[in-house]
């Protein structure tokens, strides 16, 4: 895989930079920042490990799609062929995964123009082609093995790659906002914490919509960082809670506490610096409620609390 695409796909990946220092190193501090491999929705799946297909539902900022699928007349179908085509490389798929497919589908159709939605459409085809003969069976899952394919087949599965982001790209774009943007459609508070602690220096916003529902519900994500080390925060509305693993709450074991009157999540596992905290803000003032998740490397809990609760001041 060329520099081009690994340099996407860390553009896109929940962020690296959590991780742990000196005892546990990188690669801990990656397993702890990526959702089990049960949790991760189609985004990460269908077709497996290329860089079209990290991006093929938005990226990392995947999130629940309503969007039904008519097998009869779906992109899914026109595309591939058929649902079956694809779980040949995705046997876990689910119809709600199909579902947000079927959604980023149509809105590459209604964003890109007739001659760039006809290119897209052949170059994922194409991808599911030579995937399905890279693919070996890993007890229900299947994985990739780029091995098997002959040089020039992995040349020519970089080339649609490349291919495949640039035109990804101008679908992601649709349903991308800026903080301020964010604030005006979403139907909860969109803030940023008014404490900081020290060192750490606001370096990206940005909001995220379905593509089922391009004009509502942002998910907003705020990054602070020190050095390495980074605070990532995510506001998302209540209707979108099977979304929190996205925006990296997945702990099972926490502690739960209230303070000022929000009941505040907190997990921290004994072999990591990695911290999350999650609190679900009720609605109020005409305004719906939403959750606040936050996670920290090598931060206090103590000043991840402060951010959260100053989110929150009245």
């Amino acid at each position: 895989m060329n520099n081009r695409i690994k340099s996407e796909i860390e553009k896109i990946e929940i962020p690296k930079e959590l991780h742990e220092r000196a005892i546990q190193g990188v690669n801990k501090a990656k397993q702890e920042m990526e959702p089990p491999k049960k949790q991760k929705n189609l985004a990460k799946k269908i077709l497996l490990a290329s860089a079209a297909s990290v991006m093929i539902i938005g990226s990392s900022w995947a999130f629940g799609s309503s969007y039904i699928v008519d097998a009869g007349e779906s992109l899914i179908t026109k595309i591939f062929g058929s649902e079956q085509e694809l779980k040949q490389v995705v046997p876990e798929a689910t119809k709600e995964d199909m579902g947000k497919l079927e959604a980023h589908f149509q809105m590459a159709k209604k964003t890109l123009s007739p001659e760039e939605f006809k290119q897209y459409s052949s170059l994922k085809n194409e991808t599911l082609e030579l995937e399905k003969k890279m693919s070996v069976k890993d007890g229900d899952s299947i994985r990739l093995k780029p091995e098997l394919l002959s040089a020039d087949e992995q040349k020519r599965y970089d080339e649609i790659q490349e291919k495949l982001i640039l035109l990804e790209d101008k679908v992601y774009a649709a349903t991308k906002y800026s903080f301020e943007d964010s604030k005006k459609i979403a139907d909860f508070p969109v803030v940023k914490p008014t404490y900081i602690p020290e060192g750490y220096q606001l370096v990206s916003e940005e909001g995220k919509t379905t593509d089922s529902h391009p004009d509502q519900d942002p998910m907003v994500k705020i990054k602070y960082q020190k050095g390495e080390f980074g605070i990532y925060i995510t506001q998302l509305p209540l209707t979108l809670e099977s979304s929190l693993p996205r925006a990296g709450w997945y702990a099972e074991d926490y502690d739960t506490y209230t303070v000022d009157g929000y009941t505040i999540n907190h997990n921290h596992p004994s072999d990591t610096n990695v911290q999350r905290m999650m609190m679900k803000v009720p609605a109020a003032n005409g305004q719906k409620g939403y959750y606040i998740v936050m996670i920290g490397d090598l931060v206090s809990k103590e000043d991840m609390q402060k951010m959260l609760l100053s989110m929150v001041e009245k």
